[in-house]
């Protein structure tokens, strides 16, 4: 009977909405404190976020602040015809500063995907008030796990996101830049990941980084030593821009150790199919790859490449049509040069693939869809209907000849 309810909410209620529901009755939980009172029955959840900058005393007080990293990177031009806030896009300085923590305080703990203080209060990075609304972390409705205790030093490598190919390639695996500046790996015992599904992409990252799978932990722990790096980026109300160093970090981590980066060039042009996804689809593809077979483009599914394969065919392409979505990770190995039109649901901005074809000294070009009727109300999945002859006009800015 249970089994049937829950099936049935499943089915008129939607998942952004269920995950709603569930963020306000924890949060009212909180407020009543109702939750304290469950906490003997294993019911622990965390506290309030707390930004790193803002860590009072108490926090820091057996802590030892290792370093800083500051930087400023200027992020290029953007291109594009109309669109709905398209004009967003211009060119700005992307500035970070990260922060390297040791902590040798038993009273914190690594534990579903971030650093909890003795309070259980979530330790992080700046997050901005549309985040918390729009984007709330999922550890807000989550009873936290139980840490184990590991003898050796760990080190964070973990996101509220980790198994999104993006979010590993970008901001979660160039922590360990930040952990090389002033440690020496030897010193790590292990790295904790937290709990999601492990891909062929993060094993194969892992190895190339040199970390082999038995310093991979995924439940809670405390240990003797516990280091974690926390990167404030630029606050854009459409997206969080990853810095030049952690781009490199990434590419150099493949291209640097690649046969295929001593080849020439080549002109080929190819259209990144969306693959086996949901959202974010293009609903007139056949539309699209008419006018782009036009151009000389070819179409290309990512699904199954290894990351080798993958940096590969981005790094020997001259211009590269794809709708928003985790293939174009990718420009992180691309070539100076390169041709890059992006193409973006009605109304949805975010400046993640235009910053990495921007550290990548691409020329970028955007594309946005046209206004349609949507169920889905979170524009991040919304579908994608594009205006054939915008983008033969965007081809033609590009300057992209037909064959």
């Amino acid at each position: 009977m249970l089994d049937l309810v829950r099936k049935i909410i499943r089915l008129i209620i939607p998942f952004y909405l269920r995950n709603t529901i569930r963020r306000l009755i924890f949060k009212k939980f909180r407020k009543l404190g109702i939750l304290f009172f469950l906490r003997p029955l294993g019911f622990i959840t965390c506290k309030s976020y707390l930004p790193v900058n803002s860590l009072n005393k108490e926090s820091f007080k057996e802590c030892i602040k290792k370093s800083e990293i500051i930087e400023e990177d200027k992020i290029k031009q953007a291109y594009y015809i109309e669109g709905k806030d398209l004009d967003l896009l211009q060119p700005f300085v992307a500035k970070t500063h990260t922060v390297i923590i040791e902590i040798s305080n038993g009273g914190f703990s690594f534990r579903n995907n971030h650093l909890l203080d003795k309070n259980l209060n979530i330790i992080g990075e700046f997050r901005s008030e549309e985040s918390d609304k729009f984007r709330p972390l999922p550890i807000y409705s989550q009873v936290l796990e139980r840490p184990q205790k590991l003898q050796g030093t760990v080190a964070y490598l973990s996101d509220p996101a980790p198994g999104n190919y993006y979010h590993w390639m970008c901001r979660t695996l160039p922590l360990l830049k930040a952990y090389q500046k002033f440690f020496d790996f030897s010193e790590i015992d292990f790295f904790y990941l937290g709990k999601f599904q492990i891909s062929n992409f993060h094993q194969e990252s892992l190895t190339q980084a040199g970390i082999a799978m038995n310093q991979i932990n995924q439940e809670a722990c405390i240990g003797d030593k516990m280091l974690i790096a926390i990167t404030n980026r630029t606050c854009r109300s459409f997206g969080d821009p990853i810095n030049k160093e952690a781009f490199m970090f990434t590419r150099n981590l493949f291209i640097n150790n690649c046969d295929f980066i001593n080849q020439p060039k080549n002109n080929r042009r190819i259209y990144i199919q969306r693959g086996n996804v949901i959202g974010r689809n293009v609903i007139n593809e056949i539309q699209v790859m008419e006018l782009l077979n036009n151009y000389g483009f070819e179409s290309v599914p990512m699904d199954g490449k290894t990351i080798k394969e993958q940096a590969e065919l981005f790094s020997q392409s001259a211009a590269i049509v794809a709708p928003h979505g985790a293939a174009l990770t990718n420009l992180l190995f691309i070539q100076p040069g390169v041709k890059v039109i992006e193409l973006m649901p009605y109304g949805y901005v975010h400046d993640c693939f235009y910053v990495l074809a921007s550290h990548g000294e691409a020329n970028y070009f955007c594309l946005q869809g046209k206004k349609i009727n949507h169920r889905n109300y979170d524009t991040r999945k919304l579908d994608i209907y594009i205006d054939i002859q915008n983008l033969d006009k965007i081809c033609k800015m590009a300057a992209l000849d037909k064959i």
